[in-house]
Order: C-alpha cells, then structure tokens, then sequence
C-alpha cells in the first residue's frame, strides 16, 4: 500500500489516486516520485513542494503522453508530446503552450519546424507538405503565412513574395530549374488570388 492510499483510507479522503516516492518534512511530494491518478494518467518525475517540478514523463490514460521539463505543474521548458494519432510536437514549452522554438510532426507526416507563441504558428518557421514534397518557409502569424516568405517545390521551381493570412497576395517572382524568372502579381479576384506574370526573364 503507497502512502497516499493509507492515508485516504486512515482519513477516508476522496481517492487521489497511489504515490510512491520521496517527501519533504511537510510530507509533501518533493524529489523523485511515481503517481498513479483515478483515471489512470501515470506521471513519473521529479517533484518539489506538491507539485511536479523539473523532468518527468506522464503518461494519459488516452495514450498520449508527454517527457520533459515541468514548473509548478505545467509543461514548462523542453519537452516532447506525443499524440495518439502518432503526431508529435518536440521543443519549448511555456505554461503548458508550445512556445518558442519547436517541430510538430502531423499524423499524415507534414511537418512544421519554426517558431511558436502560445500554441500558434508565429515567427519565422517551415511547413513541409509530406504528400506533395512542397514547403513553405518565412513569417507566420496566428499560424498563417503571413509577411515575406517562399515556396519550394519539388521540380526545383520556387515563388518568393508576400503573404496574409495564409495566401500569396501583391509582387512576386517565380524563379524556375530551367533558369529564368517571371515576376509579376497576385491579384485578388472574387474570392481567389490569381497569378498576372509578366514575360520570362533568363536568370544567368
């Protein structure tokens, strides 16, 4: 029998689940230390004053399951979360949010390498397309491309203009493997954005 469960039956406390590991003087969970919740959530790590605090693993019962740094119980620091739809996200954290640097590796094999705010795409980052083999890199905000950036695509073609909300928007160049450029715009059209280049221009 864990402490935890001693104790709830000495007192007839609510059930809070198993813990086994170290304590303070004030018999508060601190240092190394395993808790079993009610409904089944595993986490394994460090403690200190009650709370999980430094590294540690849990693990949901839903069979996500995150490893890395805590502060005051919240994902704090660097850590990788790992999704039961097999998407993952690996790199800071702040306050349980994905924030600062970090990659999120979708279930279909997408992938985002970049920067975060607070759970959202923003900063500057990549976003690669698994089934198309064509990636964005440049400005992001709220998630979207947003501000300088370009595409690649996989013939070797790329396009490098601005964008808002997530679509290429005003000047741009085309710059093509054969080596020449078009530039020209994208214009706005009903509730599309379509392409007015102007002739080739051969790159040398």
């Amino acid at each position: 029998m864990s402490d935890d469960e001693e104790q709830q039956e000495q007192t007839n406390l609510p059930n809070l689940g198993t813990y086994e590991g170290e304590r303070n003087e004030n018999k508060e969970r601190d240092g190394r230390g395993k808790a079993v919740l009610p409904n089944g959530d595993i986490y394994d790590g460090e403690y200190r004053k009650g709370r999980r605090h430094g590294h540690g693993t849990y693990t949901f019962a839903s069979g996500d399951k995150y490893e890395g740094d805590y502060k005051l119980n919240s994902k704090h620091g660097v850590g990788t979360f790992t999704y039961k739809d097999g998407s993952s996200y690996s790199g800071e954290w702040d306050e349980d949010k994905r924030h600062g640097e970090g990659t999120f590796t979708y279930a279909n094999g997408d992938k985002y390498t970049g920067d975060w705010r607070y759970d959202q795409k923003s900063g500057n980052g990549t976003y690669t397309y698994a089934a198309s083999g064509i990636s964005f890199t440049g400005q992001w905000k709220e998630s979207a491309p947003n501000g300088q950036g370009s595409w690649a695509f996989p013939d070797g073609t790329t396009f490098r203009g601005l964008f808002s909300a997530g679509k290429p928007q005003g000047d741009g160049t085309f710059t093509f493997s054969h080596g020449s450029q078009q530039h020209g715009q994208y214009k706005k059209v009903g509730d599309k954005f379509i392409w007015e280049g102007a002739g080739f221009v051969a790159v040398h």
